[in-house]
Order: C-alpha cells, then structure tokens, then sequence
C-alpha cells in the first residue's frame, strides 16, 4: 500500500462526514481534483504539488447541496466541460463555480445518465412518457435553454413493456460511439446481422436489460425511423453497471448481488456467449472507469481488483482476482493518469492505492504465446487438441476423486467395524460384572442361610 504524498490526508469535519461516493474531477501531472459526498453537502478536494518543493498539499471547498427534503445524489459525472451531479428526484445541477451549483433547468424527471465523447445521454419520464434523450455538452449550461439532439421513445406505445413501476425502480445506462473496429463485436454481441449502428445505448429497469441501436443518417428532430430496441436479458438482481469493452470482446454486466454476467462472442460460434463470476459478498462501492475493464471494489474488509481475460484458443473468459487487506474503506475511485486507486476510509483518511503487481509470470507466457497465434491456421486444430487434453485432465480427476471415494468408505467402514467392537466389548463387560455380582449375591444368600 502506498500513500500519496508523505502525509496522511485527513478530512476534518465536525459533522462526523461518511462518503457516499468519490470521483475524479480533473487529473493532471501536478493537480487532481476530487469530489465526494454525503447527504448534506459535497466536497471538493484539491490536490497540488508546490512549486518549491515536491510536497503536495490538499485544499478541501465544502459545497451545501439544496434542500430537497429526502433527495439525495444519485450519481455524479464528469463531462468535457462540465461536472454535473444527478438528484434522486430527477433534477440535475452543474458547478457554477467552485463554490456553487446551478439547476440544469431544461433536464428534469431524470431516471439515469450516461457520458459520451461530445454529451451524454439521460433516460427520463415526461407526461406517462419513457424517453431515451442525447445532449451536447457545452463550457456552460446557464445561458442555454437546451442542448437536446435526439429523443427515442422508449415506451412502445400504450405498452408497458418493462413491467415495472418506472418511479421507484433501479435505473442503469451505457452509450457506446461505434467506431469501424468496433462495428463486428457489436452486430455479433447484439444479433445485428444488417443494421450498422452508429450509436449504442444497453439501458436497464429492475432488472430488464435492454439494447437501443440507431445509425444518425437519415435522422431529424420529426422523425426517428432508424433506431431498434430488443430486451436482451431479465436479472434476479437489479443491475448496478454495464461497460462495453468491444477490443478486448467483453462487456460486463455489474448486479447489486456482488456478481459479474461476462458476455463475449464466441471465436468458434460468431454469437454472444456469457458466464457468472461470483464474489460473494456486497460491494459497498467499486469503480469500472480503467481502460482496461478492470473493476474494483471494496466491501469493507479489503480492496479487491477483478481483471477479465477473453482466450481465443479456448473460447473461455478467465477472471484474475488481486486482493489487498485494507479494512474500512468506504469509497474508492481509480486515477487513469496516476494508474492507482484513490480511497477514502471510514475514518476519513485519504489513500491511494497501487495495483501493479504482476499476474503469473507463466500466465503471462501462455497469453502472449497464445495471442502471437490468433492468425495461424492451425487455430481450430490447437483449439481441438487443447479440448481433448481438458477432457483428458478430466477423466483422470474423476478417477482420482473415485478413488479417493472409495478409500473414505473403506475407512469409514473399518471404523465402525471398530467402533462396533469396542461397544460389544464393553456391552459383555458389563454382562459378565453383572453375572458375576449376581452369583456372588447368590453365594451370600446361601452362606448366611447356613449360619442361620
């Protein structure tokens, strides 16, 4: 573990602060600005090295959110000229400045949010409405009285296809700019044999995972012919995050129950396949923001790094899990530029984090030999002897645990053949004390009947 700095960064407050989240703001060489907050307020952290030396100092600027009863912030998020923060009761609010917010008033009834290269995306309800809405971003929002460039309707008509109390359900979404390298994975992860989309959004409401599609040709603000939308799966659990990683063919699908659903596309099948990697605990908070696909996650007894491998020799997604035992943390939030996980503890103290231990070295060896023969022809035959080589580790591990099963009966039935005998033993014991108290009763009898 690694401090920042040569100090410990505290935050002093009085009100005994408790984050509900933390983000990066901006980062740069010499200036990071983080944001966390609880119900009442947020907190803008500035970090900066002196000019002097090479001591950084942090500069905390407390902002009192509005006073909106029971509300709170959902989420915040980080645009190219803005930082805007989402409220539980739909609005959404931008910094003014430093020390103040101003109401985004053209956004309102907003459910979710989603960040894209040049805006961001909302999912919102107006007048019984679901609507699935793209904004620009621009340097500043108060003289504008809407950036809005597409809606979708969401609702199918008079149908309600989600089921689902739209007011109070769990709401998630994720947009995706589909470059030309990215377009195979997304028709091959999404069944699009002949659309080409150009944007992607993959929503989700209690559970519902959707996937909406368009291609911006042929659009206007009167009519959208061009979009698709399909219910792709159904959870138990209420989805908490979905990343779209097309270079390396994976996209993770994040639930409030600590699991991962990993979708690829099959090299073999050309279609999506998916498995569950299982933590087994709940995440008090994690990030997903790396480039890599990295997630990490604290649950409060330690800090767990979660990084996922698609082989296309063996057509099969492997998860490498790194542990560290940092007890307390209650928010974490990863610095691309830094490549370490900035923390706050329950505490209040300011960590950040390291992550660079290595895999396996004979990991390692194996992906590199394996990806150096992604172009080969013998591909399909190095993929049917390692299938033949799995089955065969296989049958030997089922013999092998035969076996042992046999031996553990074997034992358990010699042990309570023993077990049997020693109580027989002590059962004639006891019978043959009691015959020989009963004739020496016997004798006793007849011995004082005599002398009578």
């Amino acid at each position: 573990m690694e401090l920042v700095g040569e100090n410990l960064w505290l935050i002093k407050d009085d009100s005994l602060f408790l984050a509900w989240g933390l983000i990066v703001s901006a980062a740069h060489a010499g200036k990071s600005v983080f944001i966390t907050w609880n119900k009442y307020f947020l907190l803008n952290l500035h970090f900066k090295k002196s000019k002097g030396n090479s001591r950084t100092k942090m500069a905390a600027v407390q902002v009192p959110l509005p006073m909106l009863g029971e509300h709170y912030i959902r989420s915040v998020h980080t645009l190219k000229y803005n930082t805007i923060l989402l409220m539980s009761d739909g609005d959404v609010y931008c910094f003014g400045s430093i020390k103040g917010l101003n109401l985004i008033k053209c956004l309102s009834g907003v459910r979710c949010l989603a960040v894209l290269n040049d805006g961001f995306s909302v999912i919102k309800v107006e007048d019984q409405r679901l609507l699935l809405q793209m904004y620009l971003d621009l340097p500043s929002f108060e003289n504008v009285k809407s950036t809005l460039q597409y809606t979708f309707d969401i609702t199918f008509e008079d149908k309600n296809i989600f089921q689902c109390e739209w007011q109070h359900d769990e709401y998630t979404l994720t947009a995706l700019r589909v470059t030309e390298e990215e377009k195979q994975f997304v028709q091959n992860l999404f069944g699009l044999k002949e659309e080409q989309p150009l944007y992607v959004h993959i929503f989700s409401i209690a559970g519902h995972v959707f996937v909406l599609t368009f291609n911006i040709t042929g659009l206007s603000e009167s009519s959208y012919p061009g979009y698709h939308i399909e219910l792709l799966c159904v959870y138990a659990s209420h989805v908490r995050y979905i990343r779209l990683l097309p270079i390396e063919n994976l996209c993770l699908v994040v639930l409030s129950s600590g699991s991962v659903d990993v979708w690829y596309v099959s090299s073999l099948l050309a279609i999506k396949q998916s498995q569950t990697y299982h933590t087994g605990s709940e995440w008090m908070d994690y990030d997903a923001t790396s480039d890599n696909g990295d997630i990490y996650y604290t649950d409060g007894d330690q800090l767990v790094r979660l990084r996922f491998m698609y082989n296309i020799q063996l057509d099969e997604c492997f998860v490498h899990t790194l542990i560290k035992p940092v007890v307390g943390i209650q928010a974490c939030t990863w610095v691309d530029h830094r490549k370490e996980l900035a923390c706050l503890s329950d505490n209040n103290i300011f960590y950040c984090i390291g992550f660079n231990l290595p895999i396996q070295k004979s990991s390692g060896r194996t992906l590199n030999m394996l990806a150096s023969d992604l172009n080969r022809p013998m591909g399909l035959r190095q993929n049917a002897i390692v299938s033949r080589f799995e089955k065969r580790h296989q049958n030997l591990f089922q013999r092998e645990l035969q076996r042992e099963y046999e031996m553990q009966k074997l034992i358990s039935t010699k042990s309570y053949i023993t077990m049997q005998r020693k109580i027989l033993s002590k059962v004639h014991w006891k019978v043959m004390m009691l015959q020989r108290s009963t004739i020496s009763r016997n004798i006793l009898f007849r011995a004082r009947k005599y002398w009578i």
